[in-house]
Protein backbone atom coordinates (compact mmCIF):
# COMPACT_ATOMS: atom_id res chain seq x y z
CA UNK A 1 0.00 0.00 0.00
CA UNK A 2 1.33 3.19 -1.02
CA UNK A 3 1.82 5.81 1.63
CA UNK A 4 -0.43 8.30 0.38
CA UNK A 5 -2.86 6.15 0.93
CA UNK A 6 -2.68 6.01 4.47
CA UNK A 7 -4.85 7.87 7.15
CA UNK A 8 -3.11 10.02 9.24
CA UNK A 9 -4.02 7.76 12.34
CA UNK A 10 -1.86 4.95 10.21
CA UNK A 11 0.77 6.89 9.28
CA UNK A 12 1.35 8.05 12.80
CA UNK A 13 1.29 4.19 14.15
CA UNK A 14 3.99 3.89 11.64
CA UNK A 15 6.27 6.55 14.21
CA UNK A 16 8.98 5.04 17.26
CA UNK A 17 8.38 6.71 20.48
CA UNK A 18 11.20 6.79 23.09
CA UNK A 19 9.45 8.82 25.92
CA UNK A 20 11.94 10.73 28.19
CA UNK A 21 11.24 10.22 31.85
CA UNK A 22 10.89 13.80 32.59
CA UNK A 23 8.32 15.99 30.49
CA UNK A 24 9.48 18.33 27.96
CA UNK A 25 6.01 20.11 28.54
CA UNK A 26 4.90 21.76 32.23
CA UNK A 27 2.16 23.99 32.80
CA UNK A 28 2.16 26.75 34.56
CA UNK A 29 -0.77 26.49 37.22
CA UNK A 30 -0.21 30.42 37.83
CA UNK A 31 -0.19 31.77 34.21
CA UNK A 32 -2.49 28.84 32.39
CA UNK A 33 -5.74 30.76 32.66
CA UNK A 34 -9.62 29.27 31.00
CA UNK A 35 -8.87 30.59 27.57
CA UNK A 36 -5.42 28.03 27.50
CA UNK A 37 -7.21 24.86 28.85
CA UNK A 38 -9.96 25.34 26.25
CA UNK A 39 -7.37 26.16 23.52
CA UNK A 40 -4.93 23.43 24.46
CA UNK A 41 -7.28 20.44 24.62
CA UNK A 42 -8.37 21.28 21.37
CA UNK A 43 -5.21 22.53 19.28
CA UNK A 44 -2.82 19.29 20.45
CA UNK A 45 -2.88 16.66 17.60
CA UNK A 46 -2.54 14.22 19.69
CA UNK A 47 -4.41 14.75 22.63
CA UNK A 48 -2.08 14.84 24.94
CA UNK A 49 -3.70 17.77 26.93
CA UNK A 50 -7.04 16.62 29.23
CA UNK A 51 -9.10 17.70 32.23
CA UNK A 52 -8.99 15.66 35.14
CA UNK A 53 -10.85 16.58 38.17
CA UNK A 54 -10.55 20.16 36.49
CA UNK A 55 -7.43 20.25 36.18
CA UNK A 56 -5.31 20.65 33.29
CA UNK A 57 -3.05 17.25 32.99
CA UNK A 58 -0.44 17.06 30.27
CA UNK A 59 1.09 13.59 29.17
CA UNK A 60 3.88 13.32 27.13
CA UNK A 61 3.47 9.51 25.60
CA UNK A 62 2.05 10.29 22.04
CA UNK A 63 3.27 13.77 21.99
CA UNK A 64 4.59 14.77 18.37
CA UNK A 65 6.88 17.65 19.48
CA UNK A 66 5.14 20.11 17.19
CA UNK A 67 4.53 23.00 19.50
CA UNK A 68 1.37 23.84 18.83
CA UNK A 69 0.82 24.28 21.96
CA UNK A 70 3.74 26.59 22.37
CA UNK A 71 1.95 28.73 19.68
CA UNK A 72 -1.43 28.73 20.98
CA UNK A 73 -1.11 29.37 24.57
CA UNK A 74 -0.64 32.74 26.21
CA UNK A 75 3.16 33.39 26.87
CA UNK A 76 4.23 31.63 30.18
CA UNK A 77 1.04 28.93 30.22
CA UNK A 78 3.42 26.19 29.27
CA UNK A 79 6.94 25.71 29.72
CA UNK A 80 7.84 23.81 26.43
CA UNK A 81 11.40 22.22 25.69
CA UNK A 82 13.04 19.26 23.03
CA UNK A 83 13.20 16.29 25.00
CA UNK A 84 16.67 14.85 26.01
CA UNK A 85 18.55 13.60 23.05
CA UNK A 86 17.57 10.44 21.97
CA UNK A 87 14.40 10.46 23.16
CA UNK A 88 10.82 11.73 21.94
CA UNK A 89 9.74 10.51 18.31
CA UNK A 90 11.16 9.17 15.59
CA UNK A 91 9.37 10.23 12.35
CA UNK A 92 9.81 7.17 9.98
CA UNK A 93 8.26 8.01 7.21
CA UNK A 94 7.56 11.93 5.05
Amino acid sequence: MSLDKLSVERRLGLDSFDTDEESHIKISRELCKERDVKILLRVCPASCFTLTSGELVFSRLGCLECGACRAAASPGAIEWSFPRGGTGISYRYG
